[in-house]
């Protein structure tokens, strides 16, 4: 029973702890987590404004390169004398001397072009001005551009360029050639390289290589998760890689964000908060306990005392004190719903003998052993009591005399299977069970007519030889 009275204390204190769980909830759900979410997208904002920044410089870039180009290609006087030499009014040797210093005043004006390759419509060499396109990239391009088109990064001479193709052409004679120009590319790597941060990282990409990465980064992880996502899709769980293309090319640009890193301030302040937050509750926890503490510990020193008389202290059964007011309870019960009601009473065949022969320490671990067989085939609603010596009552609510009687048949066989020892021998016992029901009578009888009648049974049983069940019906009259 103190066991119970402890889980209706447990209850309280679940109650009180649950509220404040529940509080502590509310305050996350409708107040944190949406603080939190609104963090998020703020933090989401920084990382698109991170890439659309670097984005936008690489194009400015890019567009400029194309646009001087475009300015090369389209020189008239230069145009003019290609497509006399096309129509093989000037030969090759004049056509380098009349264009390649003209070309030059082009280099001296955009002093990030290190150096022009003109050729043919059909991709043959005709002269360079600056720095000579080496013959292995004269073949850069898979066709013959149409519009300017990007190639590289190339490393020429341990000097990195980008390669544009520029188409020449004449609104009357058509397509006169193209230029392959090589620009430093210093202005795009710096772009990347002073976008570089401890937890993002802007890259250049073309179909599944890095074109570009900022210098000096140590970050290999980062380069190495862009590098798989490329080659196979796979993001790594801590890492964002938002992109955009860059227009009118094949390129784009990553940010390679390290989340743990970048939400490392977010995430903290929001275990500082969740901290805060367990800390209050548990306080209140503990401050309830404590002012609930002296309280409790009153009610549980008077539940033990009641328990004490209400229970058996050798076999922790009801006694027999407490066996009459179970009775005049589930009697008056039975009796007010029409209900049948049960008991078994049963004892210890030969009792004293085994006192005699095995000792009283003996006799106590067979009515102990007898009790937990008793109270383990019990429902919880059903009641064991010790009656007196070696007698034990068991009070059935709502069971018939069919129910009760398997319930003695199987009481009085395990109480047979049961092994003792004493003095180091071992031996068994056997128990005489008898067995009542009560059904209904014209008004409620005395429970002690119950007992004797059931005690009845249970000498039947006896008389019999022993080591059986007798079950009856109470006679009200």
């Amino acid at each position: 029973m103190v066991k119970g009275y402890r889980k209706d204390i447990f209850k309280v204190y679940a109650v009180i702890a649950l509220s404040c769980v529940l509080l502590a909830l509310c305050f996350y759900l409708f107040g944190f987590r949406p603080l939190v979410d609104r963090l998020h997208q703020a933090h989401g904002q920084e990382i698109r404004f991170y890439l659309n920044s670097g984005h936008q410089l690489l194009h400015e870039v890019l567009q400029n390169h194309r646009d001087i180009a475009r300015q090369m290609a389209s020189r008239t006087i230069i145009r003019k004398e290609q497509i006399r030499y096309l129509r093989g009014e000037i030969d090759g040797a004049a056509l380098a001397a009349f264009s390649r210093d003209k070309l030059a005043d082009g280099l001296t004006a955009h002093p990030e072009i290190a150096g022009i390759t003109r050729f043919d419509p059909q991709g043959r060499r005709l002269y360079s001005a600056g720095i000579a396109l080496p013959v292995a990239w004269d073949h850069a391009f898979d066709h013959i551009p149409q519009t300017v088109q990007i190639a590289g990064p190339a490393t020429i001479e341990g000097i990195s360029y980008l390669l544009y193709a520029s188409p020449i052409v004449d609104q009357q004679f058509g397509l006169a050639g193209y230029d392959i120009l090589m620009f430093s590319d210093e202005r795009i790597q710096g772009i990347v390289s002073a976008a570089a941060k401890s937890s993002s990282h802007l890259a250049i990409t073309r179909g599944r290589d890095i074109l570009y990465w900022p210098a000096d980064c140590p970050d290999a992880e980062a380069r190495t998760t862009l590098q798989a996502f490329l080659q196979n899709g796979t993001v790594h769980k801590f890492y964002q890689l938002p992109r955009l293309p860059l227009a009118d090319s094949d390129l784009k640009v990553f940010a390679v964000v390290d989340t743990r890193l970048f939400f490392a301030d977010l995430h903290r302040q929001k275990l500082n908060l969740m901290a805060a937050i367990i800390t209050a509750t548990l306080l209140i926890v503990v401050a309830t306990v404590l002012a609930m503490g002296p309280l409790i510990r009153r009610l549980l020193t008077h539940q033990s005392l009641l328990e004490r008389a209400r229970l058996d202290g050798l076999t922790g059964l009801y006694n027999q004190t407490w066996l009459a007011s179970i009775m005049e309870n589930e009697l008056e019960r039975a009796h007010r719903y029409q209900r049948s009601l049960s008991l078994v009473m049963f004892d210890v065949d030969r009792f004293k003998e085994i006192n005699d022969t095995w000792g009283h320490l003996a006799g106590d671990q067979v009515l102990q052993r007898l009790a937990g067989l008793a109270g383990g085939m019990i429902r919880a609603v059903d009641f064991a009591a010790r009656y007196g010596g070696d007698e034990f009552i068991l009070v059935l609510p709502e069971t018939g005399i069919q129910g009760a009687n398997a319930l003695a048949e199987r009481l009085r066989r395990a109480a047979m299977e049961e092994s003792f020892s004493a003095r180091e021998q071992a031996f068994q016992v056997t128990i005489s069970v008898g067995v009542l029901e009560y059904v209904s009578c014209d008004r409620v009888p005395n429970w002690k007519k119950l007992l004797e009648q059931v005690d009845q049974a249970l000498y039947a049983s006896k008389a019999g030889g022993r080591n059986r069940v007798t079950a009856t019906a109470f006679a009200c009259w």
